[in-house]
């Protein structure tokens, strides 16, 4: 039994676009650490209103590709613990 995908449905569609803005997520993410500035998963999940674990998964994935990344977090006042973000070598 052989089982085809169709290119065209709307599920493909979908696919597509979720991977071309987590694309488009990552490349501004690593704009912004190419700056010299820290950032928040925080500030960078409000920013793109995306869940601060697809931040995450942003950030392995630029450290995975072989970019130095730094992290520390602190204890914030109100939203538990912050994880800052840096691009070593800067």
């Amino acid at each position: 039994m052989r089982i085809t995908f169709n290119k065209n449905t709307n599920h493909w569609r979908k696919l597509r676009k979720n991977k071309d803005k987590r694309l488009y997520r990552i490349l501004n993410i690593l704009n912004k650490l190419q700056t010299g500035k820290s950032v928040t998963t925080l500030e960078l999940a409000h920013e793109y209103n995306v869940d601060r674990r697809s931040i995450l998964r942003d950030l392995n994935a630029l450290d995975e590709a072989g970019f130095a990344l730094k992290n520390w977090s602190i204890r914030g006042f109100r939203e538990g613990r912050e994880m800052f973000w840096e691009l070593m070598g800067k």
